[in-house]
């Protein structure tokens, strides 16, 4: 470039230029410039030829310039940008890496505590093989879950347990039966419920016909078979609502609500005859017979106001049963009356 500007001033700035001023002076001087279109063109037009050169030297210039900064900047641009994929797959491969070793463990061990709390102690946990943060985690929410699960199982047994011990308190052991507890408590429900809908009810008193001649003849084992098997029978005919209990001994007891006289007589004449029908086998193979004696007392349940004077009608009716002959149902010399029922 530097030749270029040389050659210009050599030829338009030394030779051109002073040949227009001089031209003009010579022009302003003679009024004529002395050359025609053509010589001056001739003289002057090659000298401008160093300013055609220089512009395209300087075009040259800028070009070699442009495409140096270009591939300069392509040059920038693919480091750039190899900079810049290596950043991205760094942090794509932090992403992924803490996703699968932090965030999908932490989920997974957040959602597991949350079944465990909500009781689902079947939950699958994650292996507990790592030894950073993340594993003592899981190693905790392992421990939580076997204790949650221990604690279930006490919780069950504990369960089991009340119930067992709420059968046994509210059952005869022998027969399974209620007891004599159980029936007062469910007899108070009972009258309740009759003296609102203004029913009847029946108290059915029956014990075993010389039952402690079988216990000697036979042995108290078959004894306590005849107990079981009695109860089997009376279980089966009464009705489920029916209130029915071991009362002690070889008695037995039921309370019948919305029963009347004749009902309720039908119902133990069926039991009675029943346990007569029914063999019964000792011990020893034996068979011997069984029967019972039934006690029966009936009244409008508002009527009943003092419970043990209605039980002593039932247990009057049972004595008469027993004096007349055993194995037969009686309801008591008359039928129940007021003066009765109110005596204190």
């Amino acid at each position: 470039m530097a030749s270029a500007i040389d050659g210009m001033e050599g030829h338009y700035f030394a030779i051109g230029l002073p040949f227009i001023a001089d031209m003009t002076a010579e022009g302003l001087v003679r009024g004529s410039y002395g050359v025609d279109t053509a010589q001056f063109a001739a003289r002057y037009v090659p000298e401008m030829a160093s300013i055609v050169t220089l512009r395209d030297t300087l075009f040259d210039v800028a070009r070699e310039d442009a495409a140096a900064s270009y591939a300069q900047a392509r040059h920038d641009l693919a480091v750039d940008a190899a900079i810049g994929l290596t950043v991205l797959t760094i942090e794509i491969g932090v992403f992924v890496l803490l996703r699968r070793r932090v965030l999908r463990p932490l989920l997974a061990n957040t959602r597991a505590v949350v079944k465990i709390a909500e009781g689902k102690l079947d939950t699958p946990l994650l292996p507990t093989t790592r030894k950073d943060e993340i594993g003592d985690m899981q190693n905790a929410i392992a421990a939580l879950k076997k204790t949650s699960q221990a604690k279930q199982l006490l919780e069950v047994e504990r369960e089991n347990l009340i119930e067992q011990l709420k059968y046994a308190s509210s059952t005869d052991f022998m027969t399974g039966l209620l007891n004599r507890r159980e029936f007062a408590q469910r007899a108070e429900q009972q009258m309740a419920l009759a003296r609102r809908q203004d029913w009847s009810v029946s108290l059915i008193l029956f014990d075993i016909d010389h039952f402690k001649a079988i216990n000697d003849q036979y042995g108290h084992l078959s004894g306590d078979m005849t107990l079981l098997k009695i109860a089997g029978i009376a279980r089966h005919e009464f009705r489920v609502t029916d209130n029915l209990a071991r009362y002690g001994g070889e008695e037995f007891i039921a309370l019948l609500v919305d029963s009347k006289q004749e009902a309720a007589v039908l119902l133990a004449e069926r039991v009675r005859a029943a346990i007569a029908s029914k063999p019964f086998v000792a011990v020893n193979g034996q068979p011997f017979c069984v029967t019972a004696s039934f006690g029966l007392a009936t009244a409008k349940a508002r009527e009943i106001h003092d419970m043990d004077a209605f039980f002593q009608l039932a247990d009057h009716a049972l004595y008469q049963a027993k004096t007349g002959g055993r194995n037969q149902v009686s309801t008591g010399d008359t039928l129940v009356a007021d003066s009765q029922l109110d005596r204190k």
